[in-house]
């Protein structure tokens, strides 16, 4: 017999592994279903083992696929639970298509005796395979798994924990649609998992985007790129359940199973910052209106001493356009005796002092008095 040993836990595949060679049977293993789902379309088996605590797809999962696929469906299913289930987990497992559920934490010796028990009537051809539930939609499977994951363990596996603890909402899509997503997705979006799953992206956006785009159009239009291969990288505004509106970065890659091609969407909700950044505009703003409308002069020195902004004031009392002032220090204006005074000066603001004096100086040829008030500026 040939038997593919579904399994993340090495000494779990070692234990059937050996059982089963003793026996004279043909053994492949993974130690994931991903990958397990590529061995077995490729090829041919009489029996699959898998575990449930699997990365990436669990093997629930991983079973439903198995026992819903026509050209798989009739090889026998056993699932491994690490501890003993009542009827209420047995019929969830039989709703999956598992044919045998064995319990891993059996001492070694009644794991290995249940298991060949199994194998002689599937030799015999004494089992009925079990028919998968039709019933069963995306959102059941993963409460299935959802619920064997905390009761065995209190814990997901640690891909499993990476996906619902990432602190940005994590979607995949395939055939354009929504179907799998994390809680901080959920938390984003403000909408239940049935709001999401079997969703377009625009069905999930106001009409138009921000640019005045059509929204299905651009979203079809970024998911062919990103099926193309590109890592796409982009800015989208969303529309949650109550009308409300929010801002997103949405990172998109393409990834394939065996199944078919995927695509991983990175969400992150940008609201806030665009908020902050919008607010910092409209400071920047007014203050480029007030300096430019001042009577006086007003400039910025860098920490070097040098000139990074000036107003139209400033550049009118050296006779010079404003892109001839940036960059240049007091040196190239002034005498040296009055460039030493205002560097002296400059570096006491720069310590953090604020300067204020009645200065004559040189401009031009022609001698002038101002009043300066000098103040530290910090990033």
């Amino acid at each position: 017999m040939k038997i593919l040993i579904v399994d993340d836990n090495l000494q779990t595949r070692e234990i059937i592994r050996m059982s089963l060679d003793k026996s004279g049977h043909k053994v492949v293993e993974t130690n994931n279903c991903v990958d397990a789902l590529r061995i077995l379309f490729e090829n041919g088996f009489d029996l699959i083992i898998s575990g449930i605590l699997q990365p990436i797809l669990d093997g629930l999962q991983f079973c439903y696929r198995v026992k819903t696929n026509e050209k798989t469906k009739k090889i026998p299913f056993i699932i491994c639970i690490p501890g003993g289930i009542g009827e209420k987990e047995l019929e969830y497992l039989e709703n999956l298509g598992a044919d045998c559920i064995l319990n891993n934490t059996l001492p070694q010796t009644e794991f290995v005796a249940e298991l060949d028990r199994f194998i002689n009537e599937v030799n015999n051809n004494n089992i009925k395979l079990k028919i998968p539930s039709s019933r069963i939609d995306k959102i059941q499977l993963q409460n299935y798994s959802r619920y064997f994951l905390e009761k065995f363990v209190g814990i997901t596996t640690k891909y499993q924990t990476v996906f619902e603890c990432a602190g940005d909402g994590i979607v995949v899509l395939k055939d354009y649609k929504f179907v799998e997503c994390n809680k901080k997705a959920l938390e984003i979006f403000g909408s239940r998992l049935g709001d999401i799953l079997g969703a377009y992206p625009y069905d999930l956006s106001p009409e138009n985007q921000s640019d005045g785009r059509n929204s299905k159009e651009k979203a079809i239009e970024i998911m062919n790129d990103a099926l193309s291969g590109k890592p796409v990288f982009f800015e989208w505004q969303y529309k949650r359940p109550d009308g409300s509106l929010f801002d997103a970065e949405v990172t998109l890659r393409r990834f394939e199973l065996p199944d078919g091609v995927y695509l991983l969407a990175l969400i992150r909700d940008i609201t806030e910052r665009k908020r902050i950044q919008d607010k910092l505009r409209m400071s920047e703003e007014l203050f480029r209106t007030v300096v430019e409308s001042a009577r006086d002069c007003i400039f910025i020195k860098n920490s070097s001493l040098k000139y990074v902004m000036v107003n139209k004031c400033t550049a009118k009392l050296f006779g010079v356009e404003r892109e001839e002032i940036i960059g240049k220090s007091d040196t190239d204006f002034f005498t040296p005796e009055i460039a030493k005074q205002i560097i002296a000066e400059d570096k006491k603001v720069l310590a953090g002092e604020i300067v204020e004096g009645f200065p004559v100086k040189t401009i031009r040829g022609k001698k002038i008095k101002f009043h300066t008030i000098k103040v530290p500026l910090y990033d």
